[in-house]
């Protein structure tokens, strides 16, 4: 092969490295990992019109496209196709061909984003990270044909997982969503007073099959002795007291994809894409990291949505408003979906549920996500505490219910631990 001069954009200095030395040194970096998810962060934070459950499901599937562009490298590892519902088959590399396997890692992330970011303004930066990374491995061992095969390899992979979320129910047409009425039952809130979101979410297909239920909440009274009334009165009151660490707790954890934040999908995968380069982990390590995180996630905001819209509990500015202070307002946007469960604390402890499950339960780290914003770095000794700080600031956010946080806890662990033992990724 002959010589080429490798032109690295100006942009990605400071996020690739270079590397020397054998491939399959390099195949042990996970670097390419956590470049591409902290690139999907700025695809987020340039999306328009995306409603933030829906990442979710771009991150499954993307993380079942980069796990399966990966494994025939390692035989260690297990396909997930005959295991995740209606996925039976998926591409398979040619025996005794050589492949570069960090390319075909590489190829599917981009395809992946070529297809969920098509429309953003940004999207150029998946061809120059895709190129800057395909260069970069034929000068570091592989040959040009080794690189060209993985690549074609991971395409294939990822149009394959394309062609199975067509079938997942998102795009299904349905009739004009009809909201519960009466006394209780949740409506449009301020400031934007939107529609519903994806009230039809439940009726995607789950990745694996889950027994996880979710108790009824609360029974809705306006009458102060009430247990409904003593609920609504703590948002009220620890609002009115909120300290400076509340606060930034409930800033730090807003991840409202409004083109400032990166959605809780996006949170949580920075901490991923932190805990990658800190502890540098394994590529197959991150990337099963990845999968089952995202697979988890994904089965909790089906589970969470199913109960939003089934009970269809209204949000704590409506009570306050109505019947304590009219003049009353969140310290955060409430999102226009109804209250029960805390979407934020089920995504968050699905996602500590699996992240435990690969790295371990005492895993100290720093969350340095929102460093760009100006927001202090918060740290924490486990997954779990991360989870239940994000719940809680639900709570001193105003737009969440003590009972319901403590609800979404349980149904993102049981959804995940379901998952989790459905699944096997290891030989």
């Amino acid at each position: 092969m002959k010589n080429k001069i490798v032109l690295i954009p100006l942009l990605l200095l400071v996020c690739v490295p270079m590397y020397s030395g054998s491939p399959e040194a390099l195949n042990g970096e996970s670097r390419l990992l956590s470049d591409w998810l902290r690139l999907q962060q700025r695809l987020i934070r340039a999306s328009k019109g995306v409603p933030h459950v829906a990442y979710s499901r771009h991150f499954a599937y993307t993380s079942v496209a980069v796990y399966e562009a990966l494994i025939g490298g390692d035989a260690g590892y297990k396909s997930l196709a005959g295991q995740l519902q209606d996925l039976s088959s998926l591409p398979k590399p040619v025996t005794g061909a050589k492949y570069c396997w960090p390319a075909s890692a590489n190829a599917a992330f981009a395809t992946m984003f070529r297809i969920f970011y098509n429309n953003v303004s940004k999207a150029q930066l998946i061809d120059s990270l895709e190129n800057t990374y395909n260069a970069m491995y034929e000068h570091t061992g592989y040959t040009e044909d080794e690189v060209n095969r993985g690549s074609a390899f991971g395409k294939s992979i990822a149009q394959a997982v394309i062609a199975w979320a067509e079938r997942d129910g998102y795009s299904k047409q349905h009739s004009a969503f009809q909201p519960l009425t009466g006394e209780g039952r949740w409506i449009a809130t301020p400031p934007a007073f939107d529609a519903p979101a994806v009230p039809y979410w439940v009726d995607n297909r789950l990745m694996t099959a889950t027994g996880a239920s979710l108790k009824a909440p609360l029974k809705f009274n306006k009458e102060k002795a009430s247990e409904f009334h003593k609920m609504v009165s703590e948002v009220y009151n620890v609002h009115k007291n909120l300290t400076e660490e509340q606060s930034n707790i409930a800033w730090f954890w807003d991840d409202s994809p409004n083109g400032k934040y990166f959605s809780v999908f996006g949170h949580w995968a920075s901490i991923l894409a932190q805990i990658i380069d800190e502890k540098k982990l394994s590529l197959m390590t991150g990337a099963e990291a990845f999968a089952k995180m995202s697979i988890c996630q994904y089965n909790a905001s089906i589970a969470c949505w199913k109960g939003k819209y089934e009970y269809a509990v209204l949000r704590p500015v409506s009570y306050i408003q109505k019947y304590i202070d009219e003049s009353w307002k969140p310290l955060i946007d409430t999102p226009p979906h109804p209250e029960y469960p805390a979407a934020h604390a089920t995504m968050s402890s699905s996602a500590a549920t699996a992240l435990t499950n690969v790295l371990g339960k005492n895993v100290a780290f720093t969350d340095h996500s929102y460093d760009d914003l100006g927001f202090k770095s918060r740290s924490f000794k486990s997954f779990e505490e991360a989870a239940h700080e994000a719940g809680l600031s639900r709570l001193y956010g105003g737009i969440h219910y003590r009972p319901s946080i403590d609800a979404g806890y349980l149904l993102g662990q049981s959804v995940a631990e379901d998952a989790l033992k459905n699944i096997k990724f290891r030989k």
